[in-house]
């Protein structure tokens, strides 16, 4: 794809994403001059390859452009773009148009000397939208060398094409182009079609069929715009080509080139004798640089000036030939490093020097000298009485500047006495200056007479400074005991400098109070009532200005929020109440209540509503109530009361029936008196062995039926749970009296009223540690048992445990389970034994028939044990195991009932601390 080609296919993909479309009109736009200026490199001043440029891009525009904006591209590799965006020039319809800032770009190491590096430049503006795509040489033209083909005689094919071809060795790029022809000879020479092609098949036309005429054609050269660049003989004929041959610039040199020749007529034939070709390749380095200096720089007629080019330069070697054309007529008649001359009338010389080095190239630089009698410059600057203020117009007038021997034709200002001539009138002899700083200005300016001389001229421009504007902003609602921002937003300054703020806050006249350079003050009025407050504004040069306001500062209503009741049972409604709320300014005006009741974090206020609402809670939990008060001014006050919603708990009631019952009689518990007073029981739970574990579920039913296997004192209990999760326990001890006529059960060192473990008693219930235990935990069923041991749960929303914590929690440990087991399920799985301990510990049992059910069982005459077991237990709970009877002691008791079990259980947590415990369990059919 062709360069350009290739830029336009990247407008059209990026111009809608960088300039959106303000109209779908499109512009008409042509490039009109490129101006590429090196800014950092060899310091050459061309444009190659490892240079910084910048760019200025002028268009020609067939519509009004206002508000253009441009975005330059290229597709060049290894061109980088620093600077790709710039306002353009507003132009009238068929007019020009520059960037007004320029373009920047950087061209890589590698890009090839000579390169024409290709641009598109996409425009936006009020009218439309366009693109423009334009080129930038690299490099400086070299020598013209001359190349010429092989001579000899060519014969033209008749109505056919004829291809000349010539080889060019030499590497480099194309800087300029022309085409010698020795000789061609035709009948009819305007039958025949002449181009150029280039290696890459690059064709210019030299002359279309008709464009030449006669039989013969000698010594003639095609040069752009009829103007031969190499050296050429008086007598050579030099003729402008129908095409451009400016386009092979920045093409290989190497190559085939080929001359064409095109007979359009059959019938005659023709003959082309030699040819050639005179190119001029790039150069980007090695360049030589004209530089020369004129004293005096301006001479009145009859002068003579010293010309000296000693400081023009070449890196690259010496300077070979200087040439000067001293008189501006084109030829240059004068040769060395200095020369002079004499001018003896009034003129305006432009002199112009040439520089070649040893690789023949070369460089110019021309400088107009002015011969004329210096022109007198005259400034004045008005007003004065008074001086005039920033924003005020101040006219500079130069009309009084005079020249002796001519006119003056130009004007040239400094406004600001900053960056030298930054204003350029175009002939007029003053301007108008709006100035926006107050100071001392130095204005200058230089005329130009109509031989170019110059003169200059100062005049100081007193700016007065232009006072600032003080505004305080309207603040709003005030009330009292609140912090309140007060704003001078809306002061000013007219030449925009920095502003300090003072204040005075309580209206004494005197501004006490500063914020810098912030335009805002916090502060607390403690009074209701009227109030004046003030700022003073100060601008960069210390001028004043001051503004008050008269607000009135309210108090905000006084709130009083009430709940009742407070706490409050779960589902029971509380009314909150916050009738009592008054204005203090105005005790009997309307309030407007806006509540907060959903207690998350946010307030989040509903719409208005009444003074009251009433709320209720299915869940236990502290509520933080919101309700916003608004008065007639405005002013609000958020008032906020904590309901707590609780579970009253529930009261367990317990009896036994019979309260004194015998070993292995049935207990009827009843637990029909307990009660919610907030609810209903919903669960009742029992503990029936006495081991803490309230296993025995019932539900709704208060009942449940209890056997006892030994005698002494047991203690019983019932949990009850009402209908919002609260727990309550009840416990009974009842004696249990012996069976007529049993059998006495083995020795048990807990026994009732025993001893148990460290600093504990054992009883029948196998208790034993060194305080009080707590209720037990969860069970770890490690018998694989489904009844869990349950453990008593503290009531959800009642009160609190206040009790502190203990250093060191108390080792209690239990030992249960079933009293009266029947033997078949013993024999088959093992009697099931539970241990429990507040601690971590380790669970030991031993179990053994006293001597006399030995002797029945034909065991032997003393005391026997009958099965050994071990097993971990978790801290704070509960764990079982089935403790497996010997193989003869289960033999023994095959068939058999009433036997009694004694286990002794050791409970030993890590620390090596003991408790010592034991049961008694009843075998029955």
């Amino acid at each position: 794809m062709p360069i350009l080609a290739r830029a336009l296919a990247v407008v059209a993909c990026c111009l809608p994403l960088a300039f959106p479309a303000s109209s779908a009109a499109e512009l008409t736009l042509s490039h009109v001059n490129a101006d590429a200026v090196e800014q950092s490199g060899n310091g050459d001043d061309v444009v190659g390859r490892g240079d910084t440029f910048r760019l200025r891009e002028t268009v020609g525009t067939t519509t009004a452009l206002t508000g253009a904006n441009a975005l330059l591209m290229s597709p060049t590799p290894g061109l980088t773009l620093h600077r790709s965006t710039s306002p353009y020039s507003n132009a009238p319809a068929g007019g020009r148009s520059t960037n007004t800032t320029p373009f920047e770009a950087t061209i890589a190491d590698s890009v090839p000397c000579g390169t024409l590096l290709a641009f598109t430049v996409a425009m936006s503006a009020a009218s439309g939208s366009g693109n423009v795509s334009f080129s930038v040489p690299t490099g400086a033209r070299g020598p013209m060398n001359p190349y010429d083909a092989v001579p000899g005689s060519q014969p033209l094919a008749d109505g056919g094409v004829t291809d000349v071809q010539m080889g060019i060795l030499d590497s480099g790029r194309v800087k300029g182009m022309e085409v010698r022809i020795g000789a061609l000879s035709h009948p009819r020479l305007s039958d025949l079609r002449l181009s150029l092609v280039g290696p890459d098949a690059h064709e210019v036309v030299l002359a279309e069929a008709g464009d030449l005429s006669g039989t013969t054609l000698t010594d003639t050269v095609f040069a752009d715009g009829g103007v031969a660049v190499g050296d050429v003989r008086p007598e050579t004929v030099v003729r402008a080509p129908r095409g451009d041959l400016d386009t092979f610039e920045g093409r290989l040199l190497n190559g085939t080139w080929t001359l064409r020749v095109v007979d359009a007529v059959t019938g005659e034939t023709g003959t082309l004798g030699d040819w050639g070709l005179v190119a001029a390749k790039a150069f980007c380095s090695g360049i030589p640089k004209a530089r020369f200096t004129m004293t005096p720089s301006e001479t009145e007629p009859g002068g003579t000036v010293q010309f000296d080019a000693t400081a023009s330069s070449d890196d690259e070697g010496p300077i070979r030939k200087y040439e000067w054309d001293l008189d501006g007529d084109g030829t240059y008649e004068a040769t060395g490093a200095t020369v002079q001359r004499t001018y003896p009338v009034k003129a305006k010389v432009p002199v112009k020097l040439r520089v070649t080095d040893s690789d023949r190239l070369t460089d110019t630089e021309l400088i107009d000298l002015p011969v004329t009698i210096k022109p007198v410059a005259a400034i004045t600057a008005s007003p004065t009485d008074p001086p005039p203020m920033t924003g005020e117009t101040v006219r500079l007038d130069a009309r009084g500047s005079t020249d002796s021997d001519g006119t003056i034709v130009g004007y040239e200002w400094d406004t600001d006495g900053v960056n030298g001539p930054d204003l350029d009138s175009e002939g007029t002899g003053f301007v108008d200056v709006v100035y926006e700083k107050a100071k001392t200005y130095t204005a200058t300016v230089w005329v130009t007479d109509d031989s170019g001389s110059r003169d200059s001229e100062k005049v100081q421009v007193l700016v007065r400074n232009r006072p600032p504007v003080a505004n305080v902003a309207d603040p709003g609602l005030v009330v009292r005991d609140r912090p309140k921002t007060l704003s001078a937003e809306g002061s000013s300054d007219p030449e925009e400098g920095i502003l300090t703020y003072d204040w005075d806050l309580n209206g004494n006249g005197t501004y006490e109070t500063t914020s810098g350079t912030s335009e805002t003050v916090e502060h607390t009025f403690t009074t209701a009532g009227p109030a004046t407050i003030g700022v003073q504004v100060t601008d960069d040069n210390g001028s004043t200005d001051t503004d008050t306001r008269q607000i009135v500062v309210t108090r905000a209503p006084e709130v009083v929020l009430r709940a009742d009741p407070n706490p409050v049972s779960l589902r029971r409604t509380v009314t909150l109440d916050a009738t009592g709320s008054h204005d203090p300014d105005a005790p009997s005006a309307p309030l407007v209540y806006e509540w907060d009741v959903d207690a998350d974090a946010d307030a989040d206020f509903s719409p208005p509503g009444p003074a009251t609402r009433v709320m209720s809670w299915p869940t236990p939990g502290s509520r933080t109530m919101r309700v916003r008060v608004t008065d007639p001014s405005g002013a609000q006050t958020v008032g906020t009361i904590v309901v707590v919603a609780r579970n009253i708990l529930p009261v367990g009631v317990i009896a036994a029936l019979p309260a004194a019952p015998k070993v292995g009689d049935a207990t009827q518990l009843a637990a029909a008196g307990s009660f919610d007073p907030d609810g209903t029981i919903t669960r009742y739970q029992w503990d029936r062995d006495g081991d803490g574990g309230y296993e025995h579920d019932t539900g709704t039913t208060p009942t449940a039926t209890a056997t006892f296997a030994n005698a002494g004192n047991v203690t019983v209990g019932v949990r009850v749970t009402d209908d919002d999760g609260g727990t309550a326990t009840k416990t009974i001890t009842i004696a249990v009296a012996p069976p007529a006529g049993g059998t006495t059960p083995p020795p048990d060192p807990g026994g009732t009223g025993g001893t148990g473990g460290t600093g504990g008693t054992g009883g029948t219930g196998g208790t034993g540690g060194g305080t009080t235990p707590t209720a037990p935990g969860p069970g770890v069923d490690t018998a694989g048992d489904p009844e869990p041991v349950e453990e008593p749960t503290a009531p959800a929303g009642g009160p609190a445990d206040d009790t502190p914590p203990t250093a060191e929690r108390p080792f209690g440990a239990w030992v249960g389970g079933p009293a009266i087991q029947r033997t078949a399920q013993v024999l088959a799985r093992g009697l099931l034994v539970s241990c429990r301990s507040e601690v971590a510990a380790r669970c030991t049992v031993t179990a053994s028939l006293a001597a006399a059910d030995a002797k029945r069982l034909k065991l032997g005459r003393k005391a026997v044990v009958v099965g050994k077991t071990a097993w971990p237990v978790p801290e704070g709970r509960s764990a079982r195991a089935r403790l497996k009877l010997t193989d003869k002691a289960r033999r023994a008791l095959r068939g058999k009932a009433g036997v009694r079990v004694l286990v002794r259980a050791t409970v030993r947590a890590a620390d090596g601390r003991e408790v010592a415990l034991s049961r008694v369990f009843l075998l029955r059919r």
